[in-house]
């Protein structure tokens, strides 16, 4: 049975896809893990007689050796492509024969109309900066992503930026810019990584049945561990609690980050 996709992969594989600069490389990457298929059967409305799609579309990621098929919105999220197969489309009407992508980067080659001013975009990027963000606790190692406050969204930090701008007399860009600059230029995400476990339970987790099986009796000792010194520590803060000359205190200076709550307020 293989296992699914885990978070510090998912972040493995983001950083794999945008550590490509090159435009038709990146093409390249959506076509290895992107697969047509014909449908093998077809059914047909008993009432409208209509038939149904003749392909069907096969999303991947390879993953220790295999070819793990992923849903179309697990994918895109992953790499962080907005919710929309735009980009894939444009990969499989730009490949060659030889299944590479084979067509020239046309963005910026033509004057846009409607272009953003660059102060604009400079306004916006600013904006984004001045929010505090830390890395995750356990996945730092793996990937470069950073978490603003959990209490933000786009939407919040968009109406934040439009006070801004009025109290420092600019015009704002539109929220579709600040959406779209927010998701493309910074490795940014409000969610926190279901990883943030202890490194050995997580590895422990990752494991099959039987491979968990031999490893039980080292892995009840870990947890024995921990829950010995829950208790300890518990036992101190009951007794910092009655005694005023004994105090307890515990950090972990890895993920301590005080954010300015009055810049979500």
């Amino acid at each position: 049975m293989l296992r699914k996709i885990n978070d510090e992969e998912r972040f493995s594989i983001n950083d794999e896809y945008w550590s490509l600069i090159d435009y038709s490389r990146k093409k390249d990457f959506l076509l290895a893990n992107y697969e047509v298929n014909n449908v093998e059967r077809v059914r047909v409305d008993s009432d409208k007689r209509k038939r149904t799609r003749q392909s069907s579309k096969t999303y991947l990621f390879t993953r220790r050796g295999y070819k793990h098929r992923v849903c179309q919105k697990f994918f895109l999220s992953t790499l962080i492509l907005n919710i929309s197969s735009g980009p894939i489309d444009k990969a499989i009407n730009g490949k060659s024969d030889g299944s590479a992508f084979n067509e020239k980067d046309q963005r910026g080659r033509h004057k846009a109309w409607n272009k953003t001013p660059e102060e604009k975009i400079q306004a916006v990027k600013d904006h984004i900066n001045m929010f505090p963000r830390i890395e995750s606790h356990y996945t730092r190692k793996s990937s470069k992503r950073m978490y603003p406050d959990p209490n933000l969204s786009i939407a919040k930090m968009y109406q934040l930026f439009t006070e801004y701008c009025q109290e420092n007399n600019l015009e704002p860009a539109s929220e579709r810019t600040y959406r779209k600059i927010f998701c493309e230029e910074f490795n940014l995400s409000f969610f926190k990584p279901k990883k943030d476990i202890c490194a050995t339970c997580h590895r422990y987790n990752q494991l099959t049945p039987a491979e968990q099986e031999k490893q039980r009796e080292g892995h009840d000792k870990h947890i024995q561990r921990y829950r010995d010194s829950m208790k300890a520590k518990q036992m101190d803060k009951d007794r910092s609690n009655q005694e005023e000359d004994f105090i307890s205190a515990s950090f972990d200076l890895q993920s301590v980050l005080n954010f300015l709550q009055e810049m979500c307020a």
